[in-house]
């Protein structure tokens, strides 16, 4: 097989294999927390409390969706009215990481 007939093969192989490593958005419920605090927070004080605690003192929001922890980046403006508490957040994620788009009450 000559060069020129390998080059279309490959070129589609990695197309869709960068189309792989790219996921859709969608929404993850979970409860906002931080990468600090995780699944615990400090005694005495309310997991609200504790999360505005730690942002101010500069850890980053976190979604703790059953046992897995994602990172927040993006659109995290309106997490805190949720800290501490369930919510669903709508974006996508790569790795460890969810790019957020919107935050809302989880229904139901």
């Amino acid at each position: 097989m000559s060069p020129k007939n390998l080059l279309l093969p490959v070129l589609l192989g990695l197309l869709l294999a960068a189309a792989g490593c790219t996921s859709k958005p969608q929404t993850y419920t979970g409860i906002v927390t931080t990468t600090m605090c995780g699944t615990q927070h400090f005694p005495g004080i309310t997991p609200a409390e504790c999360v505005r605690k730690c942002i101010k003192d500069g850890s980053q929001y976190a979604l703790a969706v059953g046992d897995k922890l994602y990172k927040l980046d993006g659109n995290t403006a309106g997490l805190d009215e949720y800290a501490g508490e369930k919510a669903s957040v709508f974006g996508t994620a790569k790795g460890d990481t969810i790019h957020v788009v919107s935050v809302s009450a989880p229904k139901g």
